[in-house]
């Protein structure tokens, strides 16, 4: 059976996102299971190329808003990785498997205009 891909958010980064962590939408908190009396957690995300990358997603303690972010350090480790740009996106989203359960997903994109038309591309 093929897994079921759930989008989580798609971003087009701005030079905070690269400079910084990277602000997570609090709507999609619950599709990661932070441990009981946990405001952190480390988590996989694989890539297009099936490669595991690790970042750590942190909130607030003790503020009614959450605001969840990536950590700077994991963050920026992809950042280089990838040599990401400005307006360059980054999408998460989430796979659900019989096989191995729930597995999230990382991709970066960037745009190229080719004969006039502007089309997204993976960023190896």
């Amino acid at each position: 059976m093929d897994p079921i891909v759930v989008p989580l958010f798609t971003r087009l980064l701005t030079p905070n996102d690269l400079k910084g962590s990277l602000n997570f939408p609090s709507r999609v908190l619950s599709a990661f299971p932070f441990p009981e009396g946990s405001h952190f957690m480390v988590f996989e995300a694989f890539d297009v190329h099936n490669h595991a990358r690790q970042f750590r997603l942190s909130t607030r303690r003790f503020d009614r808003y959450r605001k969840p972010v990536l950590s700077r350090a994991h963050w920026r480790r992809y950042v280089e990785q990838k040599n990401l740009r400005v307006n360059d996106r980054v999408t998460f989203s989430m796979e659900l498997n019989q096989a191995y359960g729930v597995r999230y997903r990382v991709k970066a994109e960037r745009i190229l205009t080719i004969f006039g038309k502007d089309i997204w591309v993976d960023v190896e």
